[in-house]
Formats: C-alpha cells, structure tokens, sequence
C-alpha cells in the first residue's frame, strides 16, 4: 500500500511539474508576441519580427505570431515571406480571418483573381457581414469589370451605415471610370464629411477636379493636402505636377527649387524631385538637381548613387565610375553599408563592360568585409558562371536564393549554372522550388518549359505552359508562348485559336498579331496573314516591330505599292522614324528603283549613324547596281575631305565585307578607330572579322582586345557582347564563349546569329541537348545566311 501510495503521490507531482512548465512557456510565449506587437506599432520591425520568431521558437503552431510576422514582413517590402507567413497562420487557425484578408489582397496585387476569390468566399462564409471581406469582394468585382455587382455591394456597407474612406473612395473611382465626375465629387465630398481628415479622399478629390478644369479648387486642396502632411513629399511632387499642367516647367521648377531649399538635408526629396524631372524628360534639370543636392549633402551616399544611375543610363560610363570612386572617400570604414554599395556598383559597370578581372576585384573587396552581401555573392555567382567556374557559382548562388527566396534573376542563374554543370533535374527541381515560392512570377515557369522541350519532354513542357497560362489568364504574352510552342509542333488549330484570343484580350501588344501572321504565312495565306499584321498596325502605328513585319509581309505577296504607302505614311506622321526610312529604301531596292532607294538608305544613316542595318543595305545596294569601284571611290573621298566621317567608315567596310574583300574592311575599320577611337561599331565589326579570318592566338587576343573595347563604351549591347562570346569560342575557352552569347540571347532570343553562334558553343561546350535546340532554330530561320551550311552539318552530327 505504501509503494502504491508513493506512486500516485509522484505521479501527481510530475503532473504539477509538466503544468507548471507549460504555463510557464505559454505565458513567456503570450510575452514574447506582446512585446512584438509593441515594437511593431512603434515601427521597429526588424526587432518585431525576431520577437514573432521567439514565439514561434515556443509555439510552431502560433497563428496569430504568423499573422503579425507576416504583417511585419509588409511592411519591410517583403511580400513573399509575407505571403508565406500568412499562409501558415490561416493553414493552422482556419478561423483567422485577418490572415485570409491579407492573403486575397495579395492575390489582388498579383491578379490571381480565382485564389484571391476563394480566401474571400472563406471569410464571408465565417462571418457573411465582414466589413474587410466585403470591400475586398468589391474591389475583385471591379477589377472583373463586373460594375453591378460591385456597386450594390458597396451600396449595401453604405446602407449598413458603413462610412469609412474606402467605401467612398471605391463608389467614386467607379465615378471616374464612368466620366461621371459631378457624381464622383458629390460623392468624395459626402466622404470628407464622413471622414474629415482622409488625405485619400481629398487627393482623389482634386483630381475630380482637375478632370473638371477647375484648376483653383483643385489648387486650393493640394495645398490643403500639404498643411495637413507637411512631411509627406508625395504632396509636394503632386503640386509641381500641377503647376506644369497649369503653368510650365519653369514654374514647376521654381516652386520645386524652394522646397528643397527649405528641406536641404531631406535626401529622400531630393531623389523625388530627380525622379519627377526624369518622368518629364527633363534630364538635364535632374542632373542640376542632383548636383546642389550632392553640394548640400556631400556626406551622403544616395545622392551620389541616383547621378551614377543617371549617368550610366545615359551612356556615360566613365563619369559614372568617378562618381563612384568619389563615394569611396565618403567614409574611413570598409565595412560601412555605403562603401560596400559603392564596389558593389563598381563590380556590375565592369561586369557589363566585360572587365570580368576588375568586376570581381570589387566583389572579393566587398565579401571581405561583408560576406553575406546577397548583391555581392549574385555578382559573384555570375562571373564564375561567366568564368566557367560553375561549382563555386551554384555555390554561391544557392546562399542568394536561400536568403532571399523571391529573388527570380538569382533562380534563374542558378539554374543555369546547374545546366550548363550537367545537373538538369537539380535545375528542374530549383525552377520547381522557386515556382512555389514565387508563384505569381510567369519567368521561372517559362524557362522550365524550354528545359523540357530540351529534353524532348513535349508533355511537361506543354502542362507547365498551360498551367502558366491558366494562373495568369491576363498576361497574354504567356499565350503567345503556349501558341508558339503549339506552332513548333505544327498543331496549328491550337495555335490559331490562342493567338486569335491574345489579339482580341490584348489588341495593344504586337506578339499576337506577327505571331498569328507568321503562321498564317507558313500555311502560304499570305492574304491573311497581311491583313492581320495590317490590323495590329493600324492599332498600334507607333510599334516598329508591326511596321517592318507589315512591310516584309507586302513584300513577300509582292504588293510593293501598299509597302510604299506603308512608309510614306509613317514618315508624313514621324520624319525621324529611322526604321521607316530603311524600310522605305528596302521597298525601292526591290523594286529596282535605286537611286530612290540610295536616298531613303543615306537618310536612315543621317539619323542614326550608329545602325548597321542601313550601311549594309548601302552596300548591297551597290553591288546590284555594279558600280561597287564608284561606290568606293565616293566614300573615300568623303573620308578624305573629312577623316572624322564615322558612317562613311561604316558602309565602305560593309561594302569591302559584301564583296568577300575581309582584308580591305579590316583595314578600313583600322583606320576609322585611328581616326574616332570611340567607334564602337568599327571596334566590333573589326573584332569579329579578325575572328573569323584568323586562327591565329595574337590575331584572336587582339578580336577579343577590341571587342572588349567595343563593350565598354556600350556595356550590355547583344551584337558586341555575341562578338566577344564569338572570339573566346575561336579561342577555346567555351564557358565564357557560352556565358557571354547568352546573355545576348536573353535580349534576343528569336536572332538565327545568336542561335547558331550559341549552338555551336554549347556544341564544343560537350551541351549537346542544349546545343540541338539553338541550332534547329538557327536552320530553321528564313533568308539564307552563309553559316547555315555549317549550322546544318553540325545539327545532323547532333542528331
């Protein structure tokens, strides 16, 4: 009896331990979420999330820890943790209703209308008068454009005595969208009374009256709106916009002149007022701006980094490496958030400009002193992913992606990596984990489909597209790749009918129109397919990709006539089109018309000197005419009467390359960039031609000297960054021959150069899957090119 006494008396005191203990975790859990939700409304968010985390630490299955560290994540511009963070607290607490909330919104954001429609049906099935589901509800009808159904549900909060600003603001846009602004103001005005101190509603408000021509009363509100939000510079960047409309940049610019002067230290206005010059294409404006921001503020990195961004956006690479290098004088610590930036943006110019050996000097300074910079370790990875160094890439672009799971470019290289490793199903399963982490992104799935189609997978390829298509009903250019794909396996019923869908969705994107016409001209109905390029045309006139498909298919049915019509029209409407003009001396080269077309040809290259297409065609254009020596001799004389003539340098050299004469174009390039050593095109042109001509290692070094020349006055150019590709293939170093036509490929995936060129890389590489596929497109091009032959040979080998 004793023994049995003693057990029950120690097992009630264990009982009383495990109570104690879990009291205890709940209540230092229940602390740990307090104190989050404290920190939180106190805008310190970072230390908000880590204490969520702690609670989670105690409680994996804390909703509302997941809510709150989701609403957290919001709020620091996250919102695929964010999206994650909610899915778990609405997965372990389906009555959450706030979690389900911030899930449709997302959705919304992101128009994923089917799943945004089912977390709202989740609430209102819980709780039918929900006040945040219900405005919700409305604002997915307004975007199905289904009007009705939206006003009578906003009706109905108002009906329930629902007063608050959105409610208002939703039936006023519904206003707007109507043109109906008298009944928008009534509206607005009823809100304000309402809600007298909603900034939203008398912003929305000002602008009815804008609508109105009312420019004193909107003036009026504006103003009222920057007294009631003195720190809020939107309402400042707002007035100068109003002022341009009214008054004209000058006034814009003096009223934007004193508010910086009264804010000299406030950087973030500074950047505001660059950004509303930038959108007005006033450049200029904004590069004065940022230098009295920069003399006002010489301490601070930001202002320094918008004029590197502007001046490397504008082509002036070398002013924005010194302006860099200035910041690195900003600050005595290496490891300072500013100065790691600063090599960091060093590193991409040099990357793009193809000076991989500097590019990666600034990174490994940068690791050093901060080795878990996620913009440093994607550099990193894609310059050994450049190199050939494909271990140490995966590596490194593992780290990115893990710490930073919404970060597609880093998915996408990495994949990449793992390709060109020989590891396709890791690169499968990355595309696959990245898909769910970023489910809204139609990137990473389109890349998944072109691995199966590589790998003959015809059915995963086609299920991925599809399912892509269906997530993203509206983004009608992942139709034309579900159609494009039924198109290349000659299922050209479905193609049809997606095309014909994409047009009659989306009238206003050229893919669907020259998509549907190129099938249309396979099946030889070339009436259909001249007048569908003709239909998108005459939607969308200033697309230069619908102008010369709509000109090619005129010539293709020899209706040279409307061709002509074609692009008289467009330069009446647009002089300067310098497509229309090539186009224009195209149609007269056809046609034999040759002194016209001579006239159209030097026109195009008077507005941009820089374009082969028109030099070539100049060439061409005197080989038909049989007066190549007369042709020769005239633009020698104008090289001769002015040694700085870049273009007359461009059409001899293609004139000489025309004629099978290589070594006389080289020697004309060499003396263009004696003359303008600047001229990229000459560089290139030259780099390229020694490539092919020479297999010789001093001759290929010296291609791949100009080459890179060429690319560090026009980093990220496709044409120069393919020759540099081009030269490191002749030079056996494929990995960075494959690296560097790739990224030419990306800008210009549907290029037959770029193909073949990428193909036989990938070829010599030891990537024959990948390789077959570039080089079925290169064959597969119209027009006959002399390296098709070649592109032949090697695909059969291949097969």
């Amino acid at each position: 009896m004793k023994f049995q006494t003693s057990k029950k008396i120690m097992f009630f005191i264990l009982l009383l331990v495990l109570l104690s203990a879990c009291s205890s975790s709940e209540e230092k859990k229940m602390q740990f979420y307090s104190k989050g939700v404290e920190l939180y409304e106190q805008g310190d968010y970072l230390k908000a999330g880590l204490e969520f985390g702690n609670a989670l630490q105690l409680d994996p299955k804390f909703s509302d820890a997941f809510y709150m560290r989701g609403m957290t994540a919001l709020k620091e511009s996250k919102p695929q943790k964010a999206y994650a963070n909610f899915l778990s607290a609405a997965e372990y607490a389906p009555q959450n209703l706030r979690a389900h909330l911030e899930l449709g919104k997302l959705f919304l954001a992101a128009k994923m209308k089917k799943e945004a429609e089912e977390r709202i049906q989740t609430v209102l099935e819980l709780e039918p008068e929900n006040h945040a589901g219900l405005l919700l509800h409305s604002r997915l009808l307004l975007m199905e454009k289904k009007i009705v159904a939206a006003r009578k549900v906003l009706n109905g909060l108002m009906a329930r005595g629902e007063k608050d600003q959105e409610v208002y603001q939703s039936l006023a846009v519904i206003e707007m969208d109507g043109k109906d602004f008298a009944a928008a103001e009534k509206i607005l005005e009823e809100g304000i009374r309402e809600n007298p101190d909603s900034i939203s509603l008398k912003a929305l408000l000002a602008n009815v009256y804008d609508m109105q021509k009312r420019p004193d009363d909107a003036l009026t509100l504006i103003r009222e709106l920057i007294e009631l939000e003195p720190d809020n510079d939107i309402h400042k960047i707002v007035l100068a916009r109003f002022y341009l409309k009214t008054r004209g940049v000058e006034e814009a610019r003096t009223y934007l002149d004193q508010v910086l002067e009264n804010d000299r230290e406030n950087t973030d206005l500074w950047k505001k007022v660059v950004s509303f010059y930038l959108s007005i294409r006033q450049a200029k404006l904004a590069e004065q701006t940022l230098e009295k921001g920069i003399a006002a503020n010489p301490e601070k990195f930001e202002l320094r980094f918008a004029l590197q961004e502007i001046l490397v956006r504008t082509g002036r690479y070398d002013e924005a490496i010194a302006v860099l290098e200035q910041c690195l004088t900003l600050d005595d610590d290496p490891a300072a958030p500013g100065i790691i930036d600063t090599h960091n943006r060093l590193a991409e110019i040099y990357f793009f400009q193809g000076d991989i050996d500097r590019a990666e000097e600034q990174v490994l300074v940068s690791l050093k002193e901060n080795p878990k910079s996620l913009q440093a370790l994607f550099l990193k990875g894609r310059i050994d992913l450049l190199s050939g160094d494909l271990e140490n890439a995966v590596i490194e672009l593992r780290q990115v992606v893990k710490e930073k799971p919404d970060f597609i470019e880093a998915h996408l290289r990495l994949a990449e990596a793992l390709l060109r490793n020989r590891q396709e199903d890791l690169a499968v399963d990355t595309l696959r984990t990245a898909m769910k982490a970023n489910s809204e992104n139609a990137k990473i799935p389109a890349v998944l489909a072109r691995i199966y189609r590589v790998r003959g997978d015809l059915e995963a390829a086609e299920d991925v597209l599809r399912d892509l298509a269906a997530v993203h009903p509206d983004d009608q250019r992942i139709r034309v790749e579900l159609g494009s794909f039924f198109a290349a396996r000659e299922k050209d019923e479905k193609a049809e009918a997606v095309f014909v869908e994409v047009i009659e969705q989306a009238p206003d994107i050229a893919a669907g129109y020259v998509k549907l016409a190129q099938l249309y001209a396979r099946q030889k109905n070339m009436d259909k397919a001249v007048s569908t390029v003709h239909r998108g045309y005459e939607k969308n006139p200033d697309f230069a990709v619908l102008l010369e498909e709509l000109v090619k298919f005129n010539l293709a049915a020899d209706r040279y006539e409307n061709a002509l019509d074609i692009c008289r029209q467009r330069l009446k409407v647009k002089p300067d089109d310098v497509v229309a003009q090539n186009l224009l001396g195209r149609v007269y080269l056809t046609k034999k018309e040759f002194d016209r077309a001579e006239d159209a040809f030097y026109r195009a290259v008077e507005i941009q000197p820089q374009w082969q297409a028109p030099h070539n065609n100049l060439a061409n254009l005197a080989l038909l005419k049989g007066e190549k020596e007369t042709a020769i001799e005239k633009l020698k004389e104008g090289i001769e009467a002015n040694p700085k003539n870049g273009p007359a340098y461009s059409t001899l050299g293609a004139l000489y390359e025309k004629s099978g004469e290589m070594d006389k174009a080289m020697r004309i390039y060499e003396q263009a960039l004696g003359e303008i050593p600047n001229n990229w095109t000459a560089a290139n042109n030259l780099a390229f031609l020694l490539s092919e001509q020479s297999a010789s290692e001093t001759d290929l070094r010296r291609a791949l000297k100009l080459a890179k020349q060429a690319l560090k006055i026009r980093p990220g150019n496709p044409s120069i960054q393919d020759t540099v590709g081009w030269v490191y293939h002749k030079l056996g170093d494929h990995e960075k021959a494959i690296g560097f036509i790739e990224m030419a490929y990306d800008q210009k995936p549907d290029q037959p150069l770029l193909n073949y060129h990428l193909g036989m890389a990938l070829h010599a590489g030891g990537k024959p899957d990948q390789a077959r596929e570039k080089l079925k497109t290169a064959v597969e091009s119209e027009g006959d090119f002399l390296w098709k032959s070649d592109a032949e040979k090697t695909l059969n080998l291949l097969s």
